[in-house]
């Protein structure tokens, strides 16, 4: 029989996933509400955030907001 190599499929840590959740969430209800989507992001990695996260989950960087 062959052996099958796997590779771990890496899991994002707790505070990054609720962050994530969090900015899912901020922008379904804004969207319904008709609000201005308001976007933060990371100036190191450039991943983006919704209004209401203040540092990058991942790296800790302060986030900067996304001028339209």
């Amino acid at each position: 029989m062959l052996g099958c190599a796997t590779t771990p499929i890496p899991m994002k840590n707790k505070n990054e996933s609720t962050q994530d959740v969090q900015a899912a969430v901020g922008s379904v209800v804004s969207s319904i509400r008709g609000d201005k989507v308001r976007v933060k992001y990371c100036p190191v990695c450039g991943k983006h955030y919704s209004a209401n996260v203040e540092a990058c989950a991942k790296d800790g960087t302060k986030l900067l907001e996304l001028e339209e």
